[in-house]
C-alpha cells in the first residue's frame, strides 16, 4: 500500500514512531524500529520522512543501542536501521561510527554487553558504507593506544567486521590478534579470543588452519583463549568433514585437562559439534567414554553430551535421543571419581 501514501503524511508516523524507541518496552521498541527501516529503505519515495530521521530517530536508536538491555531481535532490528540510514545518506558512516564509539558512558559492569550491542552496529553500518579498509585502518591503530572497555569494544569491532567480511589479506591483523593473548587484562584477553573467532567464521581457510596449529604447538598459556576462539567457529557449524577431524583430534587431546575451564570450553566445543552430526560424533564420544582411563576426561565427555542436548535444534533431540544412550551415561553417578559423578 506504499503507493496510498504520501510523503508528508509518513513524516509524523517517523515521529511518532520513534519516541517508542525505549528500553522501557523492547517489544514495542524493536516493532516501531521495524516500521522506521522500511521507511527509510525507500527514501526515494518518502525523502522527507526520510530525513527526519535523522532528527527524531537517531538520538534515541543511538541511546537504545546503548542498554545493556538490548539483545537478539532488538539489536538485529537496530542493525538493520543503521544500515539503511547509511545507504539513504540520512547519516555518513564516519560521523556514525564516532558515534557508536564513544565508549565513556558504557564503563559499568554491564559494558560488555553494550560493547557487543555497538560493535555489531558498527560492523553492520560499515559493511554497508563499503568503508572496510579505511575502517579496520583506524581500529587497528586505535588498538595500539587503548586499554580496558576501549580496548574489548575495538576488538569487538573487528571481530564483528571480520565476521561478515573477508579480512584474510590483512597481514598485521593477524600478528595483532595473537599478540592481544599476552594482555594483562582478562576482559581484553576474553574480547581478543572472540575476536579471533569471530575473524575466523568470516575468513576460515585461512583462520580456522592457524588456531588448529597454535592448539597443537603453543604454550599451555593461550590454550584456553584458543579454545574459546575456536568455539566461536564450532558455533557458526559448517565445518567439513577434515575441518570436523583436526578439530576432534584437538579436543580429545585436551580433554583431560588439569584446568577446570579448558575442560569445560572443551566440553562445549565437543557438544555443539556432536549435535551438528549425532549419527557419528556422539557415538564417536561414547567409544571415547568406554576406553577411558583418565577421570578428568570422562567428566569433560559426560559434559559434552550436556552440551549436545541443549545445543540441538527444536525438534532434533527427539530423533538423536536413541543415540544419546543417556543411561550409560547416568551410570557415571557411581563412580568413585567425585568430577565425573557431579558431571
Amino acid at each position: 500500500h506504499r503507493a496510498a501514501l504520501q510523503d508528508p503524511d509518513v513524516v509524523p508516523i517517523v515521529v511518532e514512531a520513534s519516541t517508542l524507541l525505549s528500553e522501557e518496552d523492547l517489544h514495542l521498541a524493536t516493532l516501531s524500529v521495524g516500521l522506521l527501516t522500511p521507511i527509510v529503505a525507500a527514501a526515494s519515495v518518502f525523502p522527507k520522512a526520510t530525513q527526519e530521521t535523522a532528527k527524531s530517530t537517531m538520538p534515541l536508536a543511538l541511546k537504545l543501542t546503548r542498554s545493556p538491555l538490548v539483545q537478539r531481535q532488538t539489536l538485529k532490528s537496530l542493525q538493520e536501521l543503521y544500515k539503511n540510514l547509511i545507504l539513504a545518506g540520512v547519516v555518513n558512516f564516519e560521523s556514525l561510527f564516532e558515534a557508536l564509539s564513544d565508549t565513556k558512558d558504557i564503563q559499568s559492569v554491564d559494558s560488555q554487553f553494550v560493547a557487543h550491542s555497538l560493535a555489531k552496529c558498527v560492523a553492520a553500518a560499515c559493511v554497508a558504507a563499503a568503508a572496510i579498509k579505511q575502517t579496520m585502518t583506524t581500529l587497528l591503530a586505535k588498538l595500539q593506544g587503548v586499554s580496558g572497555i576501549e580496548a574489548v569494544y575495538t576488538l569487538l569491532c573487528i571481530g564483528e567486521i571480520g565476521r561478515l567480511t573477508d579480512l584474510s589479506a590483512d597481514k598485521e591483523l593477524e600478528t595483532i590478534l595473537f599478540s592481544a593473548f599476552d594482555s594483562y587484562g582478562d576482559e581484553v584477553k576474553g574480547a581478543s579470543a572472540l575476536t579471533l573467532g569471530r575473524v575466523a567464521v568470516g575468513n576460515r581457510a585461512k583462520y580456522l588452519p592457524l588456531i588448529v596449529s597454535k592448539l597443537e604447538s603453543d604454550s599451555m598459556e593461550h590454550q584456553y583463549s584458543l579454545l574459546q576462539a575456536l568455539r566461536e567457529v564450532i558455533v557458526v557449524g559448517n565445518l567439513t568433514e577434515d575441518e570436523a577431524s583436526k578439530v576432534l583430534t584437538i579436543l580429545y587431546g585436551t580433554a583431560s585437562s588439569e584446568e577446570e575451564g579448558v575442560r569445560n570450553v572443551v566440553a562445549e566445543c565437543l557438544g555443539r559439534l556432536a549435535a551438528s552430526n549425532p549419527s557419528k560424533l556422539i557415538q564417536d564420544v561414547h567409544k571415547r567414554f568406554a576406553v577411558s582411563a583418565s577421570p578428568l576426561e570422562k567428566a569433560t565427555l559426560i559434559s559434552a553430551i550436556k552440551f549436545a542436548v541443549l545445543a540441538s535444534e527444536k525438534g532434533e533431540l527427539t530423533k538423536i535421543r536413541s543415540e544419546l544412550r543417556l543411561p550409560e551415561f547416568m551410570g557415571a553417578i557411581s563412580d568413585e571419581d567425585v568430577n565425573v559423578r557431579t558431571s
